[in-house]
């Protein structure tokens, strides 16, 4: 099993997600997404999900599916960094 990626893991998959959105809309193109969904699982239980169903999706070719996962992905990802970033009351 996958530990979770630490904050520089997470900036590298913002940039993997993003990067892989674009190929898929610009040129087609899905190869390396299969590893990608699987970096998303180790994320923990709140991305679990959409990794094993974007990795559906990329085996069926469901490039609808697989970009609503990537935005999903990304959008909670930047939410975290907002979130972490924010000064702690105390």
């Amino acid at each position: 099993m996958h530990n979770a990626p630490g904050a520089a893991g997470r900036e590298q998959l913002k940039r993997d997600c993003a990067d892989a959105l674009e190929a898929l809309h610009r040129e087609r193109r899905v190869d390396g997404l299969h590893g990608l969904a699987d970096a998303i699982r180790t994320l923990g239980p709140e991305y679990r999900a959409h990794g094993e169903l974007m990795q559906v999706a990329v085996r069926d070719r469901n490039d609808n599916t697989i970009t609503w996962h990537l935005i999903h992905v990304l959008e909670k990802l930047e939410k975290e960094d907002v979130e972490a970033r924010r000064p702690r009351r105390g």
